[in-house]
């Protein structure tokens, strides 16, 4: 299955209201932890702020990628399966990311075995997780845009196992490490400021 059918396939689960944490993780594929912080890195592709919401999901990247690295399955705390989601406007977004993902396939180079190997493995894991705390990180709802960027990139380049998208992967993962080390040092510069 595709990266566009996967997204496809979402975008009618998020189409039957109620939309739940717990349920979408149930529905998840084979392919688990991928197809998970793909939908979740999905959520955040809107201008729509999610208060409260982006540290939850913020947390559950974080661990998805902490277990992704220790090659254990998909998980979300009990007490959270319960958290509604906005399916509405999930379903939108992802029935759009689904046909921007149909135009990009067909460029995409075949599948390397490689990308399969522990090490790999573990570094998309490390990669996931630090987007996962940059989203829960409290920055205005905008800055969660460019580590959805890298998380989406890290989940199509699991899914296809394709090298270039595990390359654009890295390379956002390292324009975010930057943008935030900015961000958080001009706020601190900022902070100084007013305290003398």
């Amino acid at each position: 299955m595709t990266v566009s059918d996967e997204l496809n396939r979402l975008a009618d689960v998020c189409s039957r209201p109620p939309v739940t944490l717990g349920g979408l993780v149930g529905r998840m594929s084979a392919r688990e932890h991928a197809v998970l912080t793909l939908f979740l890195g999905v959520c955040f592709m809107h201008p729509v702020p999610m208060p409260g919401l982006s540290m939850v999901l913020g947390v559950i990247i974080a661990i998805a990628g902490t277990r992704i690295a220790l090659g254990l399955g998909p998980w979300v705390p009990q007490r959270w399966e319960g958290r509604r989601l906005p399916g509405a406007v999930l379903a939108k977004v992802l029935t759009k990311a689904a046909s921007l993902a149909r135009r990009v396939e067909p460029a995409a180079a075949a599948p390397a075995v490689w990308m399969e190997s522990p090490p790999v493995r573990v570094s998309i894991g490390a990669m996931t997780a630090l987007c996962g705390i940059l989203i829960l990180m409290p920055f205005p709802p905008p800055t969660n845009f460019p580590p959805a960027i890298a998380l989406i990139l890290l989940s199509a380049a699991t899914l296809r196992g394709r090298p270039v998208l595990l390359a654009l992967s890295v390379a956002a993962v390292l324009a975010n490490v930057a943008f935030f080390g900015a961000l958080t040092a001009g706020a601190g510069v900022a902070a100084l400021r007013i305290l003398r």
